[in-house]
């Protein structure tokens, strides 16, 4: 079992008994995953509870998005796949997705929006370029207020172009499971 321990993110005092209290921190790989998995949480000591008065855990939301050429616009025939996942955590997402059988060598991929899944829409979001017609993709962006609330709306998809399909060979909207 992964053990991240101790405190991450120290907030200066003094506190009053309510108000907004912020801080920032560099994560390690573990932490990051550990943030990603819903095990983190936030807790304020005080005077008279020394070992935590209130306590909240920090909940990723996790979208998925089916990426096949028949979501394409137009549809597109092809014996490719993917699966993606993305966590929200605040305004960063996290990108998780894998591929397979494309039909030739993958030239770009990206988070398009606004658009639901009868529609195109330019690129939002670059993601890394995939290598290999199998494989998988990791990225991160911040979103700006307006792309959050794209992502959140279903108004946004996830695309791999190809060589052979350079307007795009797989697809999928990105929706909560």
């Amino acid at each position: 079992a992964l053990n991240i321990g101790g405190v991450l993110v120290p907030f200066t005092e003094p506190f009053g008994s309510a108000g907004v209290v912020a801080g920032a921190a560099t994560l390690n790989a573990d932490q990051v995953t550990a943030l990603k998995n819903g095990r983190m949480y936030l807790n304020f000591h005080t005077v008279a509870n020394a070992g935590g008065e209130i306590r909240g855990q920090i909940v990723p939301l996790q979208l998925r998005a089916k990426l096949t050429g028949a979501a394409e616009v137009p549809p597109i025939t092809t014996a490719a796949t993917g699966n993606a996942t993305v966590t929200l955590i605040g305004s960063q997402a996290f990108f998780d997705i894998t591929y397979a059988s494309l039909s030739s060598d993958p030239t770009a991929a990206h988070l398009h929006g606004q658009a639901d899944a009868t529609q195109t829409a330019p690129p939002m979001i670059p993601l890394p370029t995939p290598a290999g017609t199998s494989g998988s993709i990791q990225g991160t962006a911040l979103l700006t207020p307006q792309q959050l609330v794209s992502v959140l709306a279903g108004q946004t998809y996830l695309n791999i172009h190809t060589r052979n399909n350079g307007g795009g060979e797989i697809r999928g909207q990105v929706s909560l499971p």
